[in-house]
């Protein structure tokens, strides 16, 4: 298997993006990503199958548009300290076309989010600041081994640290009301 198809990453929630960017930009990361906001649309079969198998197929709308495939890892990669997933995707010219293929092919929008994404390379690390309806959080993505210094020298404690999909945080937050993750 390409270990780069394996996407491991952290979340932490964060009170302050603007201290933490101050933080990133003084240890020389590089914007690689300015803000921009994001439009996600997670499919599934009118069965759930992709979900009761532990599968997102997600139709991204932001700089460009990206159509992702996230799968379970074989056997336990992240030993529980990492989200890893194994993750395939491709840049598509057309996100209405390709919305209407997967349609067309039986796939059902069931969830829709957004959040507005700023990114920085730092060393090895992607690091994502993101604003979503429910707060605002940091996404490290990096090689497993470097996750957890990276975390605790821009001050996080790694007990806090957060696994969960924007999905199950959402659920977490009770918001009943609303069926989407939108601003």
């Amino acid at each position: 298997m390409n270990e780069r198809a394996i996407e491991t990453e952290v979340k932490f929630r964060v009170v302050d993006v603007g201290v933490l960017r101050s933080e990133l930009i003084a240890r020389g990361a590089i914007l690689t990503q300015s803000r921009h906001l994001e439009r996600n649309t997670v499919f599934d079969d009118a069965s759930g199958s992709l979900r009761t198998r532990g599968m997102l197929l997600r139709l991204r709308d932001a700089l460009d548009t990206h159509l992702t495939l996230k799968t379970p890892v074989p056997g336990d990669r992240a030993g529980g300290q990492h989200k890893a997933r194994v993750e395939r995707e491709i840049v598509v010219s057309d996100h209405d076309a390709t919305y209407a293929i997967l349609t067309a092919l039986g796939f059902i929008p069931w969830w829709r989010y957004e959040k507005y994404r700023e990114s920085f390379r730092l060393d090895q690390a992607i690091v994502s600041l993101d604003h979503t309806p429910i707060g605002d959080f940091v996404e490290i993505e990096a090689p497993p081994e470097s996750i957890r210094p990276l975390a605790e020298q821009l001050g996080f404690d790694w007990s806090t640290r957060n696994l969960q999909t924007y999905r199950e945080l959402f659920d977490e937050a009770g918001l009943a009301d609303r069926s989407d993750m939108v601003f």
